[in-house]
């Protein structure tokens, strides 16, 4: 599979803390595919915006059982060393503030498991917004 770029992703468990996965390839290969889409239509009602994000990452460079919570967990291009403090519900807040205003986050509205075919082709396909 092709990669173009390193990701680091950000997942909601189930207790509400928030983990850092950097996700990079092996042997100085990238670990992702990015495929960024920018469009707008307009329409008899206005301008709309159809900005979306599709990541391909190869099913080798995550751990395994990953699990994805659509609609809560982030990702953020390139990896970055930001980490969330999860001591309390107010600090969670304040990184979350605090990692958008220094990074371009874009959520991750979908999760696909594409895990069929030879083990080197299986990948999570993200789309994001």
């Amino acid at each position: 599979m092709y990669t173009n770029t390193d990701i680091t992703l950000y997942l909601y468990d189930k207790s509400g803390n928030v983990t850092r996965l950097p996700v990079s390839g092996k042997d100085g290969k990238k670990g992702a595919f990015w495929d960024e889409v920018k469009q707008a239509n307009i329409l008899k009602s206005g301008l709309t915006n159809a900005d979306t994000i599709k990541i391909m990452v190869p099913v080798a460079n995550l751990p395994e059982g990953i699990s994805f919570t659509a609609a809560k967990d982030m990702v953020v291009k390139d990896v970055i060393g930001f980490e969330f403090d999860n001591t309390s519900e107010a600090s969670r807040s304040a990184s979350l503030k605090a990692l958008k205003a220094a990074n371009a986050v874009y959520g991750i509205n979908a999760a696909d498991a594409k895990l069929y075919g030879s083990p080197g082709m299986r990948y999570y396909q993200l789309s994001c917004k």
